[in-house]
């Protein structure tokens, strides 16, 4: 509907001068995601170095070494996109995914997108904090605090608690004393 609207707003612009930027992922098959406009300029962000990858790979996971064969399970399932890589260290840091040499036990059940990372992590919630999260991805990226108080105030009195606990959980971060954000917009869409 979205990019309905966008051509719509592209087509009654035509004889103006004007831009739209948009930023967008890879779909979970690795395939370009289009837009269908057009004219249009790509601007790609580059996949990390090997190097940067490895370094990230050892601070999330928080290992001084890291083994080939690990690196190589999450070089593969990342694409070595820093986002991906960072929501893969936290499941694995979550699911006590390593053997004692830091070898990834089943690389095979480890989730094989984004949106799968996301959910798995999402699952593992308590319900009240996967109900305030739901609700959340329905009022947009930014959260207003008294709103989403005032809809969970008979259900959970104190939501402030909850909210603190989604941060904790590296899911949202607070934006001002009023409202909170989703971390990462594809985090509110997976939600959503």
């Amino acid at each position: 509907d979205s990019l309905k609207v966008f051509s719509r707003i592209s087509h009654a612009m035509s004889r103006s001068a004007f831009g739209m930027v948009f930023n967008c992922r890879y779909k979970d098959n690795g395939e370009v995601f289009d837009f269908g406009f057009p004219r249009q300029k790509r601007i790609r962000v580059n996949p990390l170095s090997k190097s940067d990858f490895k370094d990230i790979v050892k601070d999330r996971l928080k290992l001084k070494t890291i083994p080939k064969a690990t690196l190589s399970v999450l070089e593969d399932k990342s694409r070595m996109n820093p986002l991906y890589l960072e929501q893969m260290a936290i499941y694995i840091s979550e699911n006590s995914v390593l053997d004692k040499k830091n070898i990834i036990k089943d690389p095979e059940s480890l989730p094989s997108g984004i949106n799968q990372i996301i959910l798995a992590r999402i699952d593992k919630l308590t319900g009240e904090l996967k109900d305030i999260l739901k609700t959340s991805s329905c009022i947009g990226n930014e959260i207003p605090v008294d709103l989403i108080s005032y809809l969970f105030r008979k259900k959970y009195p104190d939501v402030r608690k909850y909210l603190s606990d989604l941060e904790k959980e590296d899911i949202l971060i607070l934006f001002t004393e009023m409202s909170h954000l989703f971390k990462y917009a594809v985090m509110r869409d997976v939600v959503y």
